[in-house]
Protein backbone atom coordinates (compact mmCIF):
# COMPACT_ATOMS: atom_id res chain seq x y z
CA UNK A 1 0.00 0.00 0.00
CA UNK A 2 2.65 2.45 0.82
CA UNK A 3 4.42 1.76 -2.07
CA UNK A 4 1.58 2.91 -4.48
CA UNK A 5 1.09 5.51 -1.96
CA UNK A 6 4.84 6.64 -2.54
CA UNK A 7 3.85 6.65 -7.13
CA UNK A 8 1.21 9.03 -6.31
CA UNK A 9 3.29 11.16 -4.45
CA UNK A 10 5.87 11.00 -7.25
CA UNK A 11 3.71 12.33 -9.92
CA UNK A 12 2.19 14.64 -8.01
CA UNK A 13 5.80 16.04 -7.24
CA UNK A 14 6.32 15.99 -10.86
CA UNK A 15 3.12 17.76 -11.22
CA UNK A 16 3.33 20.57 -8.45
CA UNK A 17 7.28 21.50 -9.86
CA UNK A 18 6.20 22.16 -13.45
CA UNK A 19 3.48 24.02 -12.04
CA UNK A 20 5.78 26.08 -9.74
CA UNK A 21 8.25 26.33 -12.56
CA UNK A 22 5.85 27.79 -14.82
CA UNK A 23 4.64 30.62 -12.15
CA UNK A 24 8.20 31.49 -10.98
CA UNK A 25 9.53 31.50 -15.08
CA UNK A 26 6.41 33.03 -17.05
CA UNK A 27 3.99 34.12 -13.77
CA UNK A 28 3.42 37.81 -14.10
CA UNK A 29 3.73 38.23 -10.09
CA UNK A 30 6.08 40.90 -8.26
CA UNK A 31 8.52 40.70 -6.86
CA UNK A 32 6.65 40.24 -3.33
CA UNK A 33 4.46 37.12 -4.43
CA UNK A 34 7.94 35.68 -6.07
CA UNK A 35 9.12 35.75 -2.30
CA UNK A 36 6.00 34.22 -0.58
CA UNK A 37 6.46 31.64 -3.20
CA UNK A 38 9.66 30.98 -2.84
CA UNK A 39 8.83 30.64 1.02
CA UNK A 40 6.49 27.79 0.11
CA UNK A 41 9.18 25.54 -1.19
CA UNK A 42 10.22 23.59 2.01
CA UNK A 43 6.58 22.21 1.38
CA UNK A 44 7.84 20.22 -1.65
CA UNK A 45 11.02 19.23 -0.04
CA UNK A 46 9.26 17.65 2.91
CA UNK A 47 6.78 16.33 0.54
CA UNK A 48 9.72 14.66 -1.32
CA UNK A 49 10.37 12.11 1.77
CA UNK A 50 7.47 10.43 1.56
CA UNK A 51 8.88 8.93 -1.51
CA UNK A 52 12.09 8.34 -1.20
CA UNK A 53 11.43 5.07 0.89
CA UNK A 54 10.49 3.01 -1.89
CA UNK A 55 12.63 5.25 -5.03
CA UNK A 56 16.10 6.28 -3.29
CA UNK A 57 16.91 7.76 -6.14
CA UNK A 58 14.58 10.71 -5.38
CA UNK A 59 17.17 11.85 -3.42
CA UNK A 60 18.30 13.78 -6.32
CA UNK A 61 15.55 16.11 -7.34
CA UNK A 62 14.81 16.78 -3.20
CA UNK A 63 18.58 17.90 -2.92
CA UNK A 64 18.12 19.92 -6.09
CA UNK A 65 14.92 21.78 -4.74
CA UNK A 66 16.27 21.93 -1.68
CA UNK A 67 19.69 23.39 -3.02
CA UNK A 68 17.07 25.73 -5.06
CA UNK A 69 15.28 26.36 -1.83
CA UNK A 70 18.07 27.59 0.28
CA UNK A 71 19.45 29.89 -2.20
CA UNK A 72 16.12 31.41 -3.28
CA UNK A 73 15.65 34.73 -2.19
CA UNK A 74 12.16 34.83 -0.16
CA UNK A 75 12.11 38.34 0.42
CA UNK A 76 11.18 41.49 -2.06
CA UNK A 77 13.53 41.05 -4.75
CA UNK A 78 13.16 39.84 -8.94
CA UNK A 79 15.85 37.66 -8.38
CA UNK A 80 14.71 34.07 -9.45
CA UNK A 81 17.49 32.47 -7.67
CA UNK A 82 19.48 29.69 -8.79
CA UNK A 83 16.72 28.51 -11.68
CA UNK A 84 19.60 25.70 -12.82
CA UNK A 85 19.15 23.76 -9.41
CA UNK A 86 15.21 23.78 -9.62
CA UNK A 87 15.48 22.98 -13.48
CA UNK A 88 17.93 19.77 -12.69
CA UNK A 89 15.08 19.19 -9.85
CA UNK A 90 12.56 18.78 -12.53
CA UNK A 91 14.51 16.37 -15.02
CA UNK A 92 15.91 14.14 -12.63
CA UNK A 93 12.00 13.79 -11.24
CA UNK A 94 10.94 13.31 -14.42
CA UNK A 95 13.92 10.53 -15.19
CA UNK A 96 12.53 8.36 -11.50
CA UNK A 97 8.76 8.71 -12.82
CA UNK A 98 9.80 7.49 -16.19
CA UNK A 99 11.89 4.68 -14.14
CA UNK A 100 8.34 3.80 -12.35
CA UNK A 101 6.13 3.48 -15.47
CA UNK A 102 8.77 0.75 -16.00
CA UNK A 103 7.45 -1.28 -13.42
CA UNK A 104 4.27 -1.56 -13.29
CA UNK A 105 1.30 -2.03 -15.69
CA UNK A 106 -0.23 -0.14 -18.36
CA UNK A 107 -3.04 0.58 -16.59
CA UNK A 108 -1.44 1.19 -13.24
CA UNK A 109 1.15 3.21 -14.34
CA UNK A 110 -2.12 6.05 -16.11
CA UNK A 111 -3.69 5.57 -12.64
CA UNK A 112 -0.70 7.12 -10.97
CA UNK A 113 -0.06 9.18 -13.41
CA UNK A 114 -4.05 10.92 -13.02
CA UNK A 115 -3.93 10.23 -9.88
CA UNK A 116 -0.66 11.57 -8.81
CA UNK A 117 -1.40 14.64 -11.28
CA UNK A 118 -4.80 15.28 -9.25
CA UNK A 119 -2.75 15.63 -5.69
CA UNK A 120 -0.44 17.21 -7.37
CA UNK A 121 -2.53 19.88 -8.85
CA UNK A 122 -4.51 20.34 -5.58
CA UNK A 123 -0.94 20.94 -3.42
CA UNK A 124 0.29 23.55 -5.90
CA UNK A 125 -3.19 25.07 -5.63
CA UNK A 126 -2.77 25.20 -1.67
CA UNK A 127 0.95 26.41 -2.16
CA UNK A 128 -0.64 29.03 -4.40
CA UNK A 129 -3.50 30.06 -1.65
CA UNK A 130 -0.42 30.29 0.88
CA UNK A 131 1.67 32.62 -0.66
CA UNK A 132 -1.15 34.99 -2.15
CA UNK A 133 -0.95 34.38 -5.52
CA UNK A 134 -2.68 36.98 -7.72
CA UNK A 135 -2.78 34.63 -10.78
CA UNK A 136 -6.71 34.54 -11.27
CA UNK A 137 -6.10 31.71 -14.46
CA UNK A 138 -4.72 28.98 -12.22
CA UNK A 139 -7.21 29.43 -9.50
CA UNK A 140 -9.52 28.07 -12.65
CA UNK A 141 -7.34 26.25 -14.67
CA UNK A 142 -5.87 23.88 -11.42
CA UNK A 143 -9.41 22.51 -10.14
CA UNK A 144 -11.17 22.43 -13.55
CA UNK A 145 -7.91 20.38 -14.72
CA UNK A 146 -8.58 18.24 -11.92
CA UNK A 147 -12.14 17.16 -12.84
CA UNK A 148 -10.49 16.29 -16.39
CA UNK A 149 -7.44 14.22 -14.81
CA UNK A 150 -10.60 12.18 -11.82
CA UNK A 151 -12.35 11.21 -15.65
CA UNK A 152 -9.38 9.60 -16.68
CA UNK A 153 -8.01 8.24 -13.33
CA UNK A 154 -11.68 6.34 -13.29
CA UNK A 155 -11.23 5.18 -16.57
CA UNK A 156 -7.52 3.42 -15.65
CA UNK A 157 -8.58 2.03 -12.07
CA UNK A 158 -11.25 0.15 -14.28
CA UNK A 159 -8.95 -1.07 -16.30
CA UNK A 160 -7.02 -2.24 -13.31
CA UNK A 161 -9.60 -3.54 -11.71
CA UNK A 162 -11.06 -5.72 -14.51
CA UNK A 163 -7.62 -7.30 -15.46
CA UNK A 164 -7.17 -8.14 -11.91
CA UNK A 165 -11.23 -9.52 -11.13
CA UNK A 166 -11.78 -7.36 -8.46
CA UNK A 167 -15.38 -8.72 -7.90
CA UNK A 168 -15.88 -9.25 -4.47
CA UNK A 169 -18.13 -7.39 -1.87
CA UNK A 170 -15.32 -5.38 -0.37
CA UNK A 171 -14.20 -4.60 -3.65
CA UNK A 172 -17.34 -3.24 -4.46
CA UNK A 173 -17.75 -1.14 -1.26
CA UNK A 174 -13.69 0.20 -1.87
CA UNK A 175 -14.75 1.34 -5.29
CA UNK A 176 -17.86 3.08 -3.96
CA UNK A 177 -15.58 4.95 -0.95
CA UNK A 178 -12.95 5.66 -3.65
CA UNK A 179 -15.77 7.90 -5.86
CA UNK A 180 -17.27 9.20 -3.19
CA UNK A 181 -14.71 10.67 -1.93
CA UNK A 182 -12.68 12.04 -5.20
CA UNK A 183 -16.00 13.61 -6.20
CA UNK A 184 -17.16 15.23 -3.15
CA UNK A 185 -13.24 16.63 -3.28
CA UNK A 186 -13.10 17.75 -6.45
CA UNK A 187 -17.27 19.30 -5.99
CA UNK A 188 -15.01 21.28 -3.03
CA UNK A 189 -12.18 22.53 -4.88
CA UNK A 190 -14.23 23.53 -8.00
CA UNK A 191 -16.91 24.97 -5.43
CA UNK A 192 -15.82 28.54 -6.20
CA UNK A 193 -16.01 27.87 -9.86
CA UNK A 194 -19.29 26.37 -9.40
CA UNK A 195 -21.05 28.85 -7.04
CA UNK A 196 -19.28 31.75 -8.68
CA UNK A 197 -17.53 33.02 -5.08
CA UNK A 198 -14.42 33.88 -3.79
CA UNK A 199 -12.76 30.58 -3.08
CA UNK A 200 -11.63 29.88 0.71
CA UNK A 201 -8.40 28.41 2.01
CA UNK A 202 -10.21 25.64 4.36
CA UNK A 203 -12.18 24.44 1.82
CA UNK A 204 -9.18 23.51 -0.69
CA UNK A 205 -7.58 21.97 2.52
CA UNK A 206 -10.67 19.96 2.71
CA UNK A 207 -11.06 18.93 -0.95
CA UNK A 208 -7.34 17.91 -0.40
CA UNK A 209 -7.80 15.66 2.64
CA UNK A 210 -10.53 13.80 0.82
CA UNK A 211 -8.63 13.18 -2.47
CA UNK A 212 -5.70 11.68 0.01
CA UNK A 213 -8.45 9.39 0.93
CA UNK A 214 -9.60 8.10 -2.27
CA UNK A 215 -5.93 7.83 -3.04
CA UNK A 216 -5.18 5.92 -0.31
CA UNK A 217 -8.54 3.66 -0.67
CA UNK A 218 -6.95 3.07 -3.72
CA UNK A 219 -4.02 1.93 -2.47
CA UNK A 220 -5.37 0.13 -0.16
CA UNK A 221 -7.93 -1.89 -2.48
CA UNK A 222 -5.03 -2.64 -5.28
CA UNK A 223 -2.57 -3.95 -2.91
CA UNK A 224 -4.68 -6.45 -1.01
Amino acid sequence: MFALLALYLLSAMCIAQAVMTLLLNKGEICPGQRGRLHKTLPWLVFAWLGVIPVFPIALLPLIALAVFSFYARTDKTRDKGPMTWLWLSNASAFVVLTYSFTLQTVPMALLTLFGGAILGSIMIHCLMIQARSRLQAFHQILPLSGIVLAIAAIFALLWELTLNGFTTASSLMGVIVILVSLVIGLLMWSSHILLHKTFHKNTILCALCLIVTSLSCQSWLLSS
